[in-house]
């Protein structure tokens, strides 16, 4: 199993990773990897966050856009993070730490943010490539809707996050939705239940 690293300036991360095919299908258990081709695009990769404020926007579009009466809780704070395009922020977003000196130069400060939205009894939050939903006062998905609901969408909206779908045998009180398809679903079965 090989793995390249390329810096590339035109990358969104600043870099690609570059796996082998053996080792991408060694991956299986990584839920971003899942083919979700045909049912829907997988939502972008933002990281975890806080966020910055472009990746705020996007991540509220996301949610506004299929559930526009979501009030939004945002919190910002001042953090430093390494200036994109530094060595050092190359570096790490390759997952190479402590490799070279770190300037002053290469440090900013930058405004980032924390969001949590609630709507239609659930909590939405929005992580590295999906949406994590939980309940927010009791109302969870009845057995026999989330079975349904599962045998569709259980791809793309994760009971309880996990990867490869999971036998529903009680109410579901969580989630982790990969797509824009996936949301809306829900949010429509949010509407009936």
């Amino acid at each position: 199993m090989a793995r390249l690293i390329e810096f590339d300036e035109d990358s969104p991360n600043g870099y690609n990773l570059v796996i082998t095919d053996e080792e991408e299908n060694n991956m299986a258990l990584n839920p971003s990897c899942n083919n979700v081709a045909g049912n829907g695009e997988r939502f972008p990769v933002l990281g975890d966050g806080p966020f910055k404020r472009d990746r705020l926007e996007t991540a509220k579009s996301e949610l506004t856009s299929v559930l526009p009466e979501a009030e939004f809780d945002i919190k910002s704070e001042t953090r430093q993070h390494y200036k994109e395009g530094s060595l050092p922020y190359k570096q790490a977003m390759a997952g190479m730490h402590g490799f070279c000196e770190v300037k002053p130069e290469d440090i900013e400060d930058v405004e980032v943010y924390t969001m949590e939205a609630k709507a239609l009894g659930w909590n939405f939050h929005r992580a590295w490539y999906y949406w994590s939903c939980h309940v927010d006062n009791g109302k969870r998905i009845p057995t026999e809707i989330a079975k349904t609901f599962n045998e569709t969408w259980g791809e793309q909206v994760r009971v309880n996050g996990y990867a490869g779908g999971t036998d529903v045998k009680r109410p579901v009180d969580g989630y982790h939705i990969d797509t824009a398809a996936g949301l809306q679903a829900f949010v429509d079965m949010l509407r009936k239940v």
